[in-house]
């Protein structure tokens, strides 16, 4: 991810957003988007909500074999 430091003016219109935000230049050309953390956030879960079923879910669960959390840990420390 790029960071851009905006300056006070801008950093407080920002903060003060509740829904997206169009950039423009001072020519007026979109340079891109921005979005709240929160709703940010919520467009994130949304769309892992609606990208698996509950029906994936519940297979997943089914499925023999695996590893533990545990092990995953244990393989990872000796790396």
């Amino acid at each position: 991810m790029v960071n851009v430091t905006v300056d006070e003016r801008a950093a407080a219109a920002l903060a003060a957003a509740r829904e997206q935000v169009e950039l423009r230049d001072a020519t007026g050309h979109r340079i891109g988007y921005f979005l709240p953390p929160a709703l940010h956030e919520r467009l994130l879960y949304d769309w892992a909500r609606s990208s698996v079923t509950a029906g994936a879910i519940e297979a997943a669960r089914a499925e023999e074999g695996g590893t533990t959390l545990a092990e995953v840990w244990a393989r990872l420390s000796t790396q």
